[in-house]
């Protein structure tokens, strides 16, 4: 394998300083390369000594298999967790500054991302070891407003790419659609809601076992693969709304919100076609529960056709129950065009 870090090799670029004392600050973390001396005359430092980055070290490994990507993947989140606890962001993660060391990642450059000029050279190539491929789009136009959720972004382009088209991208789709979401309110928060996904995604569980996290994630109004799917079987069999009253779902809207807008769409019609009916002969409390559901997705949603969606709820619940009336009462003062939205 191509050693291509000398051992104490000298690093000289405009910013080091800055890395040098973030990556000072990580000294104890096992994930985060070491460095040492600092030269301000130079404006450079020297480092530990790896065996390679990751992209090399997957490309040539010959024994690389769905456990070994996996370990990549639980170390680089590790090393994340442990700079993001330590109040730094890193803003430039790729395959080039992920290294390997004795087989193991540490996380190196902390100071490169923030020099913009570097940055705009590394985005004229299109190996997958430059940053651009793995950037966060906020960060292609203004350098300055990543941030964490960039991190996480990265992370998730970078899963994506080490997994390619093996059974672990498929078992890992949700992550990554997560991570790299668009819409960065719909991202991960932190990296160890990433870390407890892929723990899930990968880990071999009872079917038993998984019904019940799906049921407690659903109570938490928290969304996952597994929540996901099963949201859109009850759809589809048009259980949906049984299930809610069932269960007492009143933060399924939590979970509803973070669907994409096509599913939101089709989940709002279902229930629209079907809660009267679940809500159950003279238990006009469940009226309620639709009503509370469809108030808290039109206060939490900007998309119009979504809002008018749930208020067509709202409405029904109303001629039904006081509580439903007064929400509707609220939503018409504070929205008064949601019907003429087009």
């Amino acid at each position: 394998m191509k050693d291509i870090y000398m051992q104490f090799l000298t690093i000289a670029c405009h910013g080091r300083k800055r890395g040098h004392e973030n990556m000072l600050r990580l000294a104890k973390s096992p994930y985060v390369l070491k460095v040492f001396n600092y030269d301000e005359n130079s404006d450079s430092y020297l480092m530990e000594k790896c065996d390679c980055n990751v992209y090399d070290y997957l490309e040539n490994n010959p024994f690389k298999d769905d456990k070994l990507i996996l370990q990549v993947i639980e170390e680089l989140l590790l090393g994340m967790k442990d700079v993001h606890e330590a109040g730094i962001i890193h803003r430039d993660l790729h395959l080039g500054n992920i290294l390997i060391k004795e087989g193991h990642v540490v996380l190196s450059d902390f100071g490169l991302s923030k020099d913009t000029m570097i940055n705009h050279s590394l985005k004229s190539t299109s190996t997958p070891k430059n940053s651009h491929y793995f950037i966060d789009p906020i960060g292609l136009h203004d350098f300055t407003a990543l941030d964490k959720l960039s991190d996480i972004y990265s992370i998730g382009k970078i899963i994506d790419y080490i997994t390619g088209e093996s059974e672990l991208n498929k078992k890992l789709s949700f992550v990554i659609s997560k991570a790299t979401e668009r819409n960065r309110t719909k991202r991960y928060a932190a990296v160890d809601e990433l870390i407890q996904d892929v723990n899930s995604s990968v880990k071999e569980i009872s079917e038993e076992e998984k019904i019940k996290n799906i049921e407690e994630n659903l109570q938490r109004g928290e969304i996952s693969k597994d929540v996901e799917e099963f949201v859109m079987r009850l759809m589809r069999q048009e259980q949906l709304s049984n299930y809610i009253v069932r269960k007492q779902l009143y933060t399924f809207w939590k979970v509803l919100i973070q669907f994409n807008e096509i599913d939101q769409l089709a989940l709002l019609g279902e229930i629209d076609r079907t809660y009267s009916e679940a809500t159950g002969y003279g238990h006009f409390e469940n009226y309620d529960l639709f009503a509370g559901i469809a108030y808290n997705v039109i206060r939490n949603s900007a998309n119009m056709k979504i809002q008018r969606r749930a208020y067509s709820i709202l409405e029904g619940c109303a001629s039904y129950r006081y509580n439903a009336s007064d929400y509707l009462k609220e939503i018409n003062i504070y929205y008064p065009n949601i019907l003429s939205q087009e």
